[in-house]
């Protein structure tokens, strides 16, 4: 095994890859940031490139989303394997702005909007290609390498999955998510499980009325809609892992007018399938109560399932992918992989059922989704560990080389 010329060139090069983050990084990419998502798209194509990667961009069916990624480089046989990351992130540049939330080195961290979802994430899978490349040029050149970046993974469907799959001749011996790795002392955290989502829609319906002149004759939506979060949060069970969670509320347009309507939106996750539908009975007795109890006084909810996203389990193709990282971990004397199941989704939920998929191969980091650095210092914004790159693109590098020398794992 190449172990030492892998670590070697990845320890020589880190510098170049960490200025490309920091370039990276310094591109607000909000997903509705359809300009600066497919400048960053244009930069990565560019660094790819030097690798031998062609690219393809695509528009997406959402007009305001900028342009899915797919990069592509044709090996001496058809046997593939995929590498999936985005190019959008949560951060609108108003918020970064606020919170003066940009690139900066504090120690063993990087802080910025991306570095840990996902933009360090791609620098780790190229610093992967270009070691293999490097040290291990005969598997390089042999395998067919396909890298998609979704343009907007942070408000998930299945369109970049299916652009994805139809740009695929055959099964691929692994779908790779560059997602982070949790921040977990001593340990690397693969995800081998993710949660499912469904997201609806209530609207409750009340009637309006000047608030003034005619209070009395109205039915406050708003206050008639503040009734339904505390029954829908009793719905959550832990023992399950089932949440459900209320995250936004709109209704009324003026003071002076008694609200008629208001709307909240809603979502329900868990690990398994029929638990995620259990929720989403639950949620529909709810409105049904909510409706019995205030029939005749002027108020009614209608509640619709905007969404319905696939749980991913545990399961036997991703257990086989971690068996081989974990053999990696061994081989190279670090610190021992060990399974993650984790609450938030990401591409590998549209990938596992058919796909061998590994999920939280990225820099280890924390914090994602989050920009702002508290008052009493105890919450920080989203970070990555740069200690962690070199490593944990070695370990990547190990497994996908046991990988491909594997004969069990021949598509």
């Amino acid at each position: 095994m190449e172990t030492d010329s892998l670590r070697h060139h990845l320890e020589a090069h880190f510098p170049q890859h960490l200025a490309l983050l920091e370039d990276w990084v310094g591109v607000n990419t909000h997903t509705e940031n359809a300009a600066g998502v497919n400048e960053l798209g244009r930069r990565t194509a560019e660094a790819f490139a030097r690798l031998g990667f062609e690219a393809q961009t695509v528009p997406s069916a959402h007009p305001w989303a900028g342009r899915h990624l797919f990069l592509t480089r044709r090996g001496a046989t058809d046997r593939t394997v995929v590498m999936v990351s985005h190019l959008d992130t949560v951060f609108s540049r108003d918020e970064e702005q606020k919170f003066d939330f940009r690139f900066r080195r504090e120690g063993d961290k990087l802080y910025g909007p991306g570095v840990a979802d996902i933009k360090g994430g791609t620098v780790m899978a190229l610093m992967m290609l270009d070691a293999l490349r490097a040290a291990c040029p005969a598997e390089f050149d042999d395998v067919t390498w396909h890298v998609g970046l979704n343009a907007l993974e942070e408000k998930l469907d299945d369109e970049f999955n299916r652009l994805l799959r139809e740009r695929l001749t055959g099964p691929a011996l692994a779908v790779l998510v560059f997602e982070a790795g949790a921040d977990w002392e001593g340990r690397w955290p693969l995800v081998v499980a993710r949660k499912g989502r469904a997201e609806f829609r209530i609207e409750v319906e009340g009637r309006g009325a000047h608030a003034g002149a005619d209070y009395w004759k109205g039915r406050n939506a708003i206050v008639d809609a503040c009734r339904l979060p505390p029954r829908l949060e009793a719905l959550s069970d832990r023992t399950k892992e089932l949440t459900v969670n209320v995250g936004r509320m709109v209704g009324g347009t003026e003071v002076n007018c008694v609200p008629q309507e208001a709307v909240l939106l809603g979502e329900i996750r868990a690990f398994r399938e029929e638990y995620v539908r259990e929720g989403w009975g639950g949620v529909r007795h709810v409105v049904d109560d909510f409706n019995r109890d205030l029939s005749g006084v002027g108020a009614r909810a209608a509640v619709t399932l905007t969404e319905m996203l696939p749980a991913w389990p545990r399961n036997e193709a991703t257990e086989g992918l971690f068996a081989v990282w974990e053999a990696a971990g061994a081989t190279t004397g670090l610190a021992p992989v060990v399974r993650q199941e984790r609450g938030g989704l990401s591409d590998g939920n549209l990938f596992w059922h058919d796909q061998p998929t590994l999920d939280g191969l990225g820099p280890t980091g924390a914090n994602t989704h989050q920009s702002k650095r508290s008052e009493d210092g105890t919450g920080e914004p989203e970070f990555v560990r740069v200690s962690s790159f070199v490593p944990k693109a070695l370990l990547n590098c190990v497994a996908v080389l046991l990988l491909l020398r594997n004969p069990a794992f021949r598509p």
